[in-house]
Parts: structure tokens; C-alpha cells; sequence
């Protein structure tokens, strides 16, 4: 732009030679900024190849998704999934859904298209507990089943997963806690399972339950099937527990 005004602010009339110079002049500037557009398009190109590799790179290091030991691992865990917990008045059989217990069965967390993600939404579990869409015959066993929806909650050796039940405990009601539990398909390290109903207040134990490893394992080194558990709780009229807030709580060990 600079070398074209300069040329045409040459206004004497001097000979055609300055015409034709001029010319020639403006045939160069022109051919140079064609070729600063070519340099600006290439640069263009340059900064759009840059941007699609930062999303690639933005894909790839997406957070949350949490790699998922593979059956053959040694890592001692348990698989739970479907939590629901019923009130009913003594003599009545059928019972209520309390429906206190969030995110029962673990669906609320989207695995999407990984095997595992480092969340357990409503739940307070130590950071080793995922939520994971069962594989079969990785971890579960071949044509097994998960009890309800598509996801349960992983939870390693010495690891906890716990809610509030959010109810005061009555006498003479009959409370009702089912679950269902399955040892990692495959693996010979599977720990020991408490189930644990606590104050929340004292933290005393209200009732508890041990699942043993072989109780989650049919034979020796084979597992990946659901068992359903229940745990009940009855509390007569001098229990020290009427009116106590209570807390559900997952603990496992190394014990195999």
C-alpha cells in the first residue's frame, strides 16, 4: 500500500517513461500482496490444523473417565448395585418403599462410552469407588446379569461407600435393607464386605452384616454373579436407637 501512494502521488507530466515506471511499479505491488494474501491463507490453514489438534487433545484428556481393572487383576473388590430400603409395621409382610436411599442402583453418573467413572453421585465413598458399566465375562460372569439398569458401583479393598437414610428410626416397625453384591468376575482376591446401618449422631452400630468372600464366590477363583442380601432392623420400645438418624455404609477389607 505504501510503494502505491508513493507512485501516484507523482502528478508531473512529465515523459511516458514515468508512466510505464509507475506501471510496473503497481504490477509489483500487486504480485506482493498477492502473495502476503497466500502467506495470510496458509497461516489460516496453519492456525485451523492447530485448533482441530487442541480438540483432539481436548478428547483425549477428557476428565472424569477412570480406567477399570481388568478380570485378571489382583485387585481385591466388590461389585454393588440396587439398594432399596422398606418400612413396614410388624405382621405386615408386603412393606413400603421408603425410597430415601439416592442414586440406588448408581445410573445417575454417565458412564458414557468408558467402562468406569471416578463419581458416585449421593453417595460418600472414598476416591479408589467408581461407578462402572459391568463387562461380561470381564466383570461379571458370561450371561450375567447387573440386577437393575446398567451400572453398579466398584469398590476395591479398603474401601467405603455410605449414605443417610434420612428416617428416624420407630419401634416395632419392621426396616428392610436389600442389596446385591458380586465379587469381580475371575478374581481369587475378593474381600471381605461389611454392611453397616450406624447413628449418626454416635456412630454406634444399629445392625450390621459380614459377607464373607466365599459367600460371593461359587468356586475357587470364579465369580461375577449377583447375590441379594438383606439386612433388617427391629427395634423393640426400650431400644436406645428410637428416633435416632442412621447412616448405610459399604466397608471392605484385605481379608480373602
Amino acid at each position: 500500500t505504501t510503494t502505491t501512494t508513493t507512485t501516484t502521488t507523482t502528478t508531473t507530466t512529465t515523459t511516458t517513461t514515468t508512466t510505464t515506471t509507475t506501471t510496473t511499479t503497481t504490477t509489483t505491488t500487486t504480485t506482493t500482496v498477492m502473495e502476503t494474501t497466500e502467506e495470510m491463507i496458509d497461516t489460516t490453514e496453519e492456525m485451523m490444523d492447530t485448533t482441530e489438534e487442541m480438540i483432539e487433545t481436548t478428547e483425549d484428556i477428557r476428565p472424569g473417565p477412570t480406567p477399570l481393572p481388568t478380570s485378571t487383576s489382583n485387585v481385591p473388590s466388590t461389585i454393588s448395585t440396587t439398594t432399596t430400603f422398606q418400612s413396614t409395621s410388624v405382621g405386615d409382610p408386603e412393606g413400603t418403599l421408603i425410597g430415601t436411599i439416592g442414586n440406588p442402583s448408581f445410573e445417575q453418573d454417565d458412564v458414557g462410552d468408558f467402562t468406569a467413572v471416578a463419581q458416585t453421585t449421593q453417595w460418600e465413598a472414598t476416591s479408589s469407588v467408581l461407578t462402572i458399566r459391568p463387562v461380561v465375562s470381564q466383570h461379571i460372569a458370561p450371561f450375567e446379569l447387573v440386577p437393575h439398569g446398567t451400572q453398579a458401583a466398584y469398590i476395591p479393598g479398603a474401601s467405603s461407600l455410605q449414605q443417610p437414610l434420612g428416617v428416624a428410626l420407630e419401634a416395632k416397625v419392621v426396616y428392610r435393607i436389600m442389596f446385591s453384591l458380586a465379587a469381580l468376575y475371575n478374581n481369587p482376591n475378593t474381600p471381605t464386605t461389611f454392611v453397616v446401618v450406624r447413628d449418626v449422631a454416635t456412630n454406634a452400630v444399629v445392625v450390621s452384616k459380614q459377607i464373607a468372600p466365599s459367600r460371593l464366590m461359587e468356586a475357587p477363583g470364579t465369580s461375577g454373579e449377583f447375590q441379594r442380601f438383606q439386612l433388617t432392623i427391629i427395634l423393640d420400645e426400650w431400644s436406645p436407637f428410637i428416633g435416632t438418624f442412621v447412616y448405610l455404609r459399604f466397608d471392605t477389607n484385605f481379608d480373602y
